[in-house]
């Protein structure tokens, strides 16, 4: 998935770059091809950017692919800033969800009191 705005390609399924010259990726692990190295993820054998990866591994790989497709016409420096605030907020909503609600405080303070009056 590329444009013309100072982006190459970043992503290639398994189904795209096996029945291209790329194929000999797979005998190396990866590949450099318009001037950036791509690795074959282990898994899904996605042709990877190398300097994706991170964003790759963080995001996971459906959701990577996804923001990939709604960000087409974005510079890779626009992409990975896009990329960098899904995660940051992915954590901050993960971190959210495992404080205690004031309930789960109310019924630690009953059950502490009641442990206290035994």
């Amino acid at each position: 998935m590329a444009n013309d705005k100072n982006q190459t390609v970043v992503m290639m399924t398994k189904e795209f770059w096996l029945g291209s010259q790329l194929s000999v990726a797979k005998y190396s692990g990866g590949c450099r091809a318009w001037g950036h190295e791509y690795l074959v993820m282990p898994q899904s054998y996605d042709l990877l950017r190398s300097d994706f990866i991170p964003q790759y591994h963080k995001l996971g790989r459906e959701r990577f692919f996804q923001l990939l497709k709604d960000h087409l016409s974005e510079s890779d420096t626009d992409l990975k800033r896009i990329m960098q605030e899904e995660i940051r907020q992915a954590k901050t909503k993960t971190a959210s969800a495992n404080l205690p609600t004031e309930g789960d405080l109310f019924d630690k303070m009953i059950e502490e009191s009641k442990q206290k009056e035994d």
